[in-house]
């Protein structure tokens, strides 16, 4: 097998971003990519600025004088889109990256380094270039809101577009837990692999769920086997317990194929299980008006969680007032 994996984390540096927590690879990381029979990884997260422009610099460098390909972000915008190409026995397999602001992920700009943004404009003209040169495409992107078994309606109908533009298969994470796959136009889309490959302890994201729905999904990393010669996926599933990793038995993923997109988008609000972040529609409207007004007033509440609530805790107040709150907003 070849194996591609998403790579989390930069190497260290100097000079840390200010951020609530700053992953990094210390350089072994690359003994362990070759025993895996690693050739190619997408870098094009929201982990992998932690340490600046000179970490990414680092572990880009160690990647190529390893021989192990990258994706999804540079030290500029034109390397964080260049794409990978794979040659499989007698096809070629193009491979892209992108990340998404709203979860962190610094886009790259000509003179910054950074990921490829995650647009819809730019990634159908990345596909159409893809498209001339390679047999087969594989979109990674890092995108949806941590522990949500199921992919944002506005993120679902981005794959549907990637796969109408010649996409042969859709691979998203981020998440920390497997999501919902789905099969469209015969292509595979898999939403979110969990923690494959994080780089960190799984089991300590289970402290931060509340919901018992995906507690126990959050050990869990999946594997997907593409077949480049028919084009179909298998999956291997790993969890991790007492700080060991090991493959686990195969378990069934809930399967959007046969929903469509209107029905889906009706019953997302029932379907979530993380409700700190709002709902995002695709459409004209929505993603004009109504998507940028939510996201504004997502990151204004974020703010006041951040510099507001421990001045009000400091001085004694921040529990009767979360009570009043929660009281009106019960009442009206």
């Amino acid at each position: 097998y070849y194996t591609i994996l998403n790579l989390e984390a930069p190497l260290r540096s100097d000079t840390p971003i200010k951020k609530w927590i700053n992953l990094y690879q210390a350089e072994p990381l690359v003994e362990i990519l070759k025993s895996l029979n690693v050739i190619a990884v997408n870098v094009a997260n929201n982990h992998v600025l932690d340490w600046g422009e000179k970490g990414l610099e680092r572990l880009l460098q160690l990647l190529d004088a390893q021989q192990i390909l990258h994706f999804g972000a540079g030290m500029s915008l034109s390397e964080a889109l260049a794409p990978v190409y794979i040659r499989v026995g007698n096809k070629t397999v193009g491979f892209m990256g992108y990340g998404w602001r709203e979860e962190m992920c610094v886009y790259a700009t000509p003179t910054r380094a950074g990921v490829a943004p995650l647009r819809e404009k730019i990634i159908l003209q990345s596909l159409r270039q893809l498209k001339e040169r390679a047999n087969i495409v594989v979109a990674n992107l890092h995108w949806g809101y941590e522990y949500e078994l199921y992919p944002l309606p506005i993120h679902r109908q981005l794959a549907h577009h990637l796969v109408e533009h010649g996409a042969n298969l859709v691979i998203g994470h981020h998440p920390h837990i497997v999501q919902a796959v789905e099969i469209y136009q015969e292509k595979p889309i898999y939403y979110s692999l969990g923690d494959f490959y994080f780089g960190s302890l799984r089991h300590r994201f289970e402290s931060l769920v509340d919901d018992d729905r995906v507690k126990h999904l959050c050990k869990y990393g999946l594997g997907v086997v593409f077949d480049v010669k028919t084009g179909v996926t298998q999956r291997v599933f790993f969890e991790t317990e007492n700080y060991q990793t090991r493959l686990c038995p195969v378990f069934d993923l809930d399967d959007l194929s046969d929903i469509p997109i209107p029905d889906y988008d009706r019953n997302f609000p029932i379907l979530r299980t993380s409700s700190r972040k709002p709902i995002l529609y695709y459409g004209f409207w929505h993603q004009m008006v109504l998507n940028p007004m939510k996201l504004a007033l997502s990151h204004f509440k974020d703010l006041l969680h951040k510099f507001i609530k421990p001045v009000l805790k400091k001085a004694g107040v921040y529990d009767v007032l979360r009570r009043q709150f929660k009281g009106l907003k019960k009442r009206w």
